[in-house]
């Protein structure tokens, strides 16, 4: 019985099965950026016209996703003096990173401007215009 084993170096696993190829992560990540700088420009278009703790907190969400953006694909690694074995991290950042950055933005930006909004809403607006 003769068996033919198969040929072991052209096997590989390719990665574009299990999802999206590197290709397509970057320009998924280019096309979130765009879509920042998108929302940072209507932040500051409601921020110029109403103003509030939420365009706030959208302008300074986008302004975070888009400084973090350079940093993606970045490997650093650290020493460990006591057992000399070294740990790499890399950075990845995500879309699910950066939609969960800006919800926290978001939350954050609001829950921040309560406590100053209900004591403006205190105040009489005569008095608040002579402290002013």
């Amino acid at each position: 019985m003769s068996s033919t084993r198969p040929d072991l170096g052209k096997l590989r696993i390719d990665r574009t099965q299990s999802g999206a190829s590197e290709g397509q992560r970057r320009a998924l990540i280019w096309v979130i950026a765009l879509a920042l700088l998108a929302a940072l420009f209507i932040a500051v278009l409601l921020l110029y016209v109403r103003g509030g703790g939420g365009t706030d907190a959208v302008l300074g969400g986008a302004l975070g996703c888009l400084i973090a953006l350079p940093i993606n694909g970045l490997v650093t690694s650290t020493t460990n003096w006591a057992s000399f074995s070294e740990v790499a991290f890399a950075f990845r950042v995500t879309p699910a990173l950066l939609l969960n950055g800006m919800i926290f933005a978001v939350v954050m930006g609001i829950v921040g401007g309560l406590m100053p909004a209900r004591a403006a809403a205190k105040q009489h607006v005569v008095d608040a215009l002579r402290q002013a």
